[in-house]
């Protein structure tokens, strides 16, 4: 797993408060990889799909926006790679 404090530079989150929220976060993050398919691996773009999910949830909490084409496609890659 990717430390809060690692996740909370990607998001550029200064304080404390929302530790909790970005755990949650990578939990989902990881949660939703799991079911595409998607193997949990210790590779950079595992960390970064994470990373990017992580940060869509959290900056999009309140309006539910799909995923960047980047991020869809990185995921789509490691789904392949999964398989």
């Amino acid at each position: 797993m990717i430390s809060t404090d690692d996740l909370k530079l990607y998001l550029r989150v200064d304080s404390d408060a929302e530790d909790e929220l970005i755990e949650l976060l990578q939990e989902m993050a990881i949660e939703y990889l799991a079911q595409a398919g998607v193997a949990a691996t210790d590779g950079a773009r595992y960390d970064v799909a994470i990373k990017g999910l992580v940060l869509h949830y959290y900056d999009h909490r309140d309006d539910g926006a799909a995923f960047g084409y980047g991020l869809q496609a990185l995921i789509n890659q490691l789904k392949w790679e999964s398989n």
